[in-house]
């Protein structure tokens, strides 16, 4: 990596952290939730995706009272319009607890384990 490109890495992390800091500080924040949407055809539906789940009333709802609804972020998922979207390879997970899998519920998967 150039020099330059080291600065620009650096900025970026630098500002992310800001970024996440004014979210966290919110007045009446209680949870800082991170999606992460991966394997989307484009970037714009991976974008969208993420949208859907964050603005959802009823998956931040959820997250609010420690109850993370498998239902309510596969909805949100399946609401966020991509047109070519596979359910049956739609996979989801909360920190390191596989929630879904191929669409449904893992077959290992307790509410219990997803909550917190």
């Amino acid at each position: 990596m150039t020099p330059a490109g080291g600065a620009i890495r650096a900025l970026l992390e630098v500002a992310q952290q800001l970024a996440q800091a004014i979210v966290r500080d919110g007045e009446g924040a209680t949870k800082f939730i991170e999606i992460i949407v991966e394997g989307a055809g484009t970037t714009d539906e991976a974008s969208r995706v993420a949208y859907s789940i964050a603005h959802s009333p009823l998956v931040k709802t959820a997250f609010y009272a420690s109850d993370p609804n498998l239902g309510r972020i596969l909805a949100a998922v399946g609401n966020a319009g991509i047109d070519e979207l596979d359910q049956g390879r739609v996979q989801l997970h909360l920190n390191d607890v596989w929630v879904a899998l191929d669409g449904g519920r893992h077959p290992q998967y307790r509410e219990e384990d997803g909550s917190g």
